[in-house]
């Protein structure tokens, strides 16, 4: 064999390696990502039934809790359980069991909004405040209050029952029908506004944030203007609470099986719509011009993005008012746990915020909080986000946040 033969084999040998080699580091990477999704899952479901068969009322008499109380209230609260399942008693546990079901979609959905529209723009700062249908929707719902919205004449719970079995279709979703028209204008008008500023050509990534960031402003002025003439006429009034209680965001008022239908069967068709879209938003990755050459309708994906993140925005205002921070945080930790590919990461952002969701839920309850939840959200979002940043940052991860 001649030198030039030798050589020849050994850089084909040498091809060979790396390939294989390359090959078995994606393959460990996928595994590595797949095992995480099923932890995360089994998380998931262990975390439900903890926060299913734990007390949830220790503030009440707490000076009289110890130990035993909370085994004997777990133990209680199992059995009650199974005895509902079986049909062998009511009791609130039904309620619940729905409850929190609805809780970890709610925090499924916010997630992937955020992983979305992070993907769609190619911005980490995006989410759904970006395009201003947080805020538009919370307008809608306030118009609702200020000029349809009937005094209740019983308690909350009383009242969300007899709304769900003796009222007409408007009167128990209407507000929910203004929350919704309310961020399909807003995202019309901004979608509107950034064609104009482009000139009538392709949407511009910086044109829609640009836009959705002055409207979103505008309208979140005018709410802290109803809000304030609010207060100083009538702070006691049932119209102030239920605006507080949309702009802090609430589980109180969903825990029916009609509820989790209305709420869970509009998440799962979006989220099952964004799986189809996980490999077009993957190539969106590269870049617009990037996209286009491989044959991706850049503007289209956009527009279907952008309309599954307005459905899911408007469904958890509708329900549930705004809960901040989970679209924000949530995809950026899993990124750091599943990595940017869209076909782990939509999945691993769902798992990861209804996880979160029903830790941040059940604290609430457990502490009398859980009609601010979204407060909640916000400060405890905020003090894990910054405790990764910062540790991730020193680490020398400057290519993240």
């Amino acid at each position: 064999m001649s030198a030039l033969d030798a050589k020849i084999k050994f850089n084909i040998e040498a091809a060979e390696h790396e390939l294989f080699r390359d090959e078995n580091i994606r393959r460990k990477r996928r595994d590595s990502r797949a095992r995480t999704l099923t932890i995360l899952a089994v998380t998931g479901v262990v975390v439900y039934f903890i926060c299913l068969f734990l007390p949830d009322n220790i503030t009440v008499n707490a000076w009289q809790h110890n130990l035993a109380w909370y085994f004997e209230m777990t133990q209680k609260n199992i059995s009650v359980f199974f005895n509902t399942l079986a049909g062998r008693e009511v009791s609130s546990t039904r309620w619940h069991i729905s409850q929190y079901i609805i809780v970890a979609l709610v925090g499924a959905a916010l997630s992937v909004n955020g992983a979305v529209y992070q993907g769609a723009f190619r911005n980490a700062l995006a989410s759904p405040t970006t395009l201003g249908v947080q805020t538009g929707g919370v307008l809608g719902g306030t118009i609702y209050v200020l000029f349809v919205y009937r005094e209740p004449e019983m308690n909350a719970i009383t009242y969300a029952l007899e709304e769900a079995r003796n009222r007409s279709l408007f009167e128990r979703f209407g507000q929910a029908f203004f929350i919704m028209a309310g961020c399909f204008l807003m995202v019309a008008f901004v979608l509107f506004v950034a064609r104009r500023m482009s000139g009538g050509g392709r949407l511009s990534s910086i044109g829609l944030i640009l836009s959705g960031l002055v409207f979103g402003g505008a309208a979140g002025s005018a709410l802290g203007l109803i809000q304030y003439y609010l207060l100083m006429n009538d702070p006691e009034g049932s119209r102030t609470y239920a605006l507080r209680y949309m702009m802090m965001g609430t589980f109180d008022y969903v825990f029916t099986p009609l509820h989790l239908l209305l709420i869970g069967a509009p998440i799962v068709v979006c989220i099952a719509i964004v799986m189809l879209l996980r490999r077009k938003l993957n190539l969106l990755a590269f870049g617009e011009d990037e996209a286009r050459t491989m044959g991706i309708n850049v503007d289209v994906i956009r527009r279907i993005a952008i309309g599954v993140s307005t459905v899911l925005t408007a469904v958890i205002i509708s329900f549930c008012g705004m809960i901040g921070f989970i679209g924000f945080m949530v995809p950026h930790v899993a990124r750091r746990m599943v990595g940017p590919d869209f076909n782990y990461l939509i999945p691993g952002s769902a798992l990861l915020g209804a996880l979160i969701m029903m830790v941040v839920f059940h604290v609430g309850r457990a502490f009398g909080l859980a009609s601010t939840i979204g407060l909640m959200t916000s400060l405890v979002g905020g003090s894990i986000f910054m405790v990764i940043l910062v540790y991730y940052r020193r680490r020398g991860h400057a290519d993240w946040a």
